[in-house]
């Protein structure tokens, strides 16, 4: 029986933190393009499926008002205080180069001021959609 490609599966194979395979697997803004790369691809090799049962622990554990003191905060939101579209903050995260530079910093700014963190489910459902498209 094959054992589960994990996190730590493929951070030992890379010598990365689980932290970082996990950023890049989410396609964070604060993970290096070549990095992402390497990892996207080392996971699809292992054709590594998240464990839903992990992300909806941690998603429970991020709604519990015991644990998580500050408010959730969206794209939505971090595109009202800079008063741009929730769409140019989607992409200014995914440093994507038709946004401007200064508006990505900008935007990379505030998303670490605020400890922004992408939604896990919707990371999950984007990469179902992907992959069914690409099939």
């Amino acid at each position: 029986m094959k054992s589960q490609v994990t996190l730590k599966t493929i951070a030992k194979a890379l010598n990365l933190s689980t932290s970082t395979v996990s950023r890049a697997l989410a396609d964070q803004w604060d993970v290096n393009s070549q990095t992402k790369k390497i990892v996207m691809e080392l996971a699809t090799q292992l054709n590594y499926k998240p464990n839903i049962m992990a992300v909806k622990l941690k998603q429970c554990h991020k709604n519990n008002p015991k644990v998580s003191k500050q408010p959730k905060i969206t794209i939505k939101e971090m595109a009202r205080q800079l008063n741009l579209a929730p769409s140019t903050i989607s992409r200014a995260l995914a440093n994507k180069k038709d946004i401007s530079l200064s508006t990505r910093k900008a935007v990379q700014a505030l998303a670490k001021k605020l400890h922004y963190r992408p939604n896990p489910i919707a990371i999950i459902l984007k990469q179902q959609h992907t992959k069914r498209a690409s099939a």
